[in-house]
């Protein structure tokens, strides 16, 4: 076999196993399906799918209460809550309000894993922040993540002041696998906000030390 086929061979190979190391766990990370409308948004109550996502939360019985599917060209008190990537993103927050808008939300999704191997969970919170409505687009964005129902990690995102577009940070967490299901929860823990972006999770295999 001569040079400039082994090279090809060995680069083919390396591509292969970059892409096996690097392929994401969670379906629909994004949030990009079901589409909604352009500018609106779609609030989904707890119980409900979206995608393989289900809504989770205490739902004190008033309606409308849950998560809502954003577009991103959804603008509100002068902010364009725009989306990390794609098209759309998630808000942990139902941005209709009332006194469901008073109780913490989230999504969970279950992966199947491989006991023993280790993981890096990564994913962008997003937050919008008007002083002259702080009570309504909210200071800071904050995420609980539980692992099988298990507080596991805390992100917070404060908003940038006076924006005129939704900020993002991408926050990440190591962990190695218990078991060969794992259900993943994203929860909004406050209600002092109406928004609390979602966006771009990944589940990948950490990368070999």
């Amino acid at each position: 076999m001569n040079t400039l086929i082994k090279l090809v061979l060995c680069a083919v190979m390396v591509s292969f196993a970059s892409t096996a190391t690097a392929a994401n766990l969670i379906h629909d990370g994004g949030f990009e399906s079901p589409v909604v409308p352009a500018g609106s948004y779609t609030i989904f109550g707890v119980g409900q799918k979206i995608d393989r996502w289900t809504v989770v939360g205490n739902d004190p019985g008033t309606q409308p209460f849950g998560v809502s599917l954003m577009s991103g060209t959804y603008t509100q008190d002068g902010i364009t809550f725009n989306a990390r990537s794609g098209s759309q993103y998630l808000n942990l927050r139902n941005v209709a309000g009332g006194a469901g808008a008073l109780s913490t939300a989230g999504v969970e999704q279950t992966v199947a894993l491989v006991p023993g191997s280790k993981y890096v969970l990564s994913f962008w919170l997003g937050s919008g922040f008007d002083p002259g409505t702080e009570g309504e687009t909210g200071a800071m964005s904050r995420v609980d993540v539980f692992l099988d129902g298990v507080l596991t990690m805390s992100a917070i995102q404060p908003g940038k002041a006076n924006s005129s577009s939704q900020s993002w940070k991408q926050f990440s967490l190591a962990f190695t696998a218990t078991t060969n299901m794992t259900s993943i929860t994203f929860m909004n823990p406050t209600w002092q906000t109406t928004n609390v972006g979602l966006d771009d999770i990944e589940l990948v295999l950490a990368p070999p030390t």
